[in-house]
């Protein structure tokens, strides 16, 4: 087969796979269940979609995961153009944003082929290993599901498995919006290198354009640009001397790209609700694994990359894309444990540097040295097919188990994943009969959602994007409780100005409360099983 066939075949192959668990949600879901089509992180998903309800609205928004009143102040480009584009095209959400998973995939795949390719002076085997090693490997945490079945009963590193950021397939398969960060990562510093190389001025120029884009949507992953080109610029000038052709096209990125992370600083140390959101970062307690679980986590692209080091040492003679791949490479190590809450978002990208060095000490050190051993392992590498093929092994378990999880998850028809008809015939009324300012309050479960299903405002929905979250979640239970006093209810409803509460399985679930007993709550739609009821003397 062709290598253009080859690869279309492959991405292809790539793209299914990751859709499986989609197509299982579709199929799996019962004629009174609602499949919400997002298949992993249920509550980080139902924000982007409320960010897509509010841009179908304007072009700066509110935060609508929070009651308190406000003034629109967030920006997204990415978020905006995907709603826009849904709205334009009479397209539901899920359409647009499997279109886009779909084509932000095949992008980061083709893309990540061609820098292969060139990095490898189109050799074969070396190219198709770079590109598995970037795409395919997700780590040795099957080591764990093997210990979870065997022995222990439970997944005991969690983060050494079900870390998004490094591992593209899990990107490919629910997060793409982390494959644009990683594509405009890669573009950045492939263009700044071509600049310093070429000294060519549009090179520069193009890198700002993406740099900027970057900040606008991913303002955190522009730390990796800056440190990454920093410490690039540095060696470089240490080693060929001080010039303009090396000086301006770092300069020019910062130039460029500095508004957006200079604009979301300022909102979150001036604005208190942003400054609460930007707190609450550590609520969901994922940091970075300890070198040691790294190791884990992200598996042979690492190791290999270690073992073969020697061959990841700046040279003399290196040219500036090789170089600035290896300083990649091992700056990006430290700022995974940069002391902030964001830590592990420096993961994203990391893939492709790893990916490439551990390609290139595999054929330039590790097959040499076993051929010229001889034996069954020199026997083994004599043909570098069959080095692509071991290396393929290698890396397909933990991704098999990643993809039979999230089926396997959606099988269990959880509440996050699946609502009930009757809830979004709920929120499709408070989309025709309220307002979208006026707070609903509600159960996590549907509140998380209510704000892309009805537009509302919500009492209760994210980890952080919700102002004092745990003090609300905490306050659910008792609100719906029929033992509960009554001031506490009312206090409650006054401090978010709640105009519905939505009564249903989840809410039920929580406390024995009969809505209609209390006087300043009126029944005003009933779907199924499920009631809203209007707000009236708080």
């Amino acid at each position: 087969m062709r290598p253009r066939s080859a690869l279309v075949a492959a991405m292809l192959a790539l793209l299914a796979a990751a859709s499986l668990p989609y197509a299982a949600g579709r199929w799996l879901a019962p004629a009174d269940r609602f499949f919400t089509g997002i298949v992993a992180d249920v509550p980080d998903w139902a924000q982007y979609l409320a960010w897509m309800r509010a841009f179908t609205r304007a072009v700066v928004i509110e935060n609508v995961l929070t009651c308190e009143p406000q003034s629109p102040a967030f920006f997204n480009p990415q978020w905006l153009l995907l709603a826009r584009a849904a709205q334009t095209l009479g397209l539901s959400f899920d359409t647009v944003v499997q279109l886009f998973r779909l084509g932000v995939g095949a992008l980061f795949l083709w893309l990540t082929w061609r820098v292969c390719r060139e990095y490898f002076d189109g050799r074969p085997a070396p190219t198709w290993a770079g590109w598995i090693l970037i795409n395919l490997s997700a780590g040795l945490g099957w080591i764990w599901v093997l210990d979870k079945y065997l022995i222990s009963g439970e997944l005991r590193y969690p983060l050494d498995v079900h870390v998004y950021e490094p591992v593209t397939f899990l990107n490919l398969m629910a997060l793409p919006h982390f494959l644009v960060a990683a594509i405009l990562l890669l573009a950045i510093f492939r263009l700044a290198a071509d600049a310093v190389e070429r000294d060519r001025v549009r090179s520069a120029v193009a890198a700002a354009a993406l740099a900027l884009v970057l900040g606008l949507t991913h303002a955190y992953d522009l730390v990796i640009v800056y440190t990454v080109l920093g410490l690039f610029t540095a060696l470089l000038a240490w080693r060929d001397g001080l010039s303009r052709r090396l000086l301006v096209p770092p300069a020019l990125i910062a130039l460029v790209s500095f508004p957006p992370p200079a604009y979301f600083t300022w909102l979150t140390t001036s604005d208190p609700l942003w400054r609460k959101v930007l707190a609450q970062f550590g609520n969901a307690g994922v940091y970075t694994p300890d070198p040691l679980h790294l190791l884990v986590l992200l598996g042979f692209p690492l190791i290999l990359t270690l073992l073969t080091f020697g061959n990841a040492l700046p040279r003399a003679s290196l040219p500036p894309w090789r170089l600035l791949v290896r300083v990649w490479a091992v700056s990006n190590f430290f700022l995974l444990y940069i002391p902030a809450d964001f830590q592990i978002h420096m993961l994203n990208g990391w893939q492709v540097p790893l990916g490439l060095l551990a390609a290139e000490g595999v054929f330039g050190r590790i097959v040499p040295w076993l051929r010229g051993r001889g034996g069954v392992l020199g026997a083994l590498v004599a043909s570098e097919a069959r080095v692509v093929a071991l290396l393929l092994l290698l890396v397909l378990p933990t991704n098999l188990y990643l993809l039979g999880w999230r089926v396997l998850v959606l099988s269990r028809l959880e509440h996050d994943y699946f609502l009930y008809r009757d809830e979004v015939a709920a929120a499709a009324w408070l989309d025709a009969h309220s307002s979208d300012d006026e707070v609903v309050l509600a159960s996590l479960t549907l509140g998380q959602h209510l704000p892309w299903l009805s537009g509302n405002k919500a009492y209760l929905a994210h980890w952080a994007q919700t102002v004092d979250y745990f003090a609300r979640r905490a306050s659910l239970p008792v609100f719906f409780s029929a033992a509960s006093d009554d001031a506490q209810r009312r206090a409650m409803l006054r401090q978010c100005n709640v105009r519905f509460v939505v009564v249903g399985r989840g809410e039920r679930a929580l406390g024995d409360l009969d809505p209609a007993a209390l006087p300043y709550l009126e029944l005003a739609h009933v779907a199924g099983e499920t009631r809203v009821y209007r707000v009236v003397s708080p």
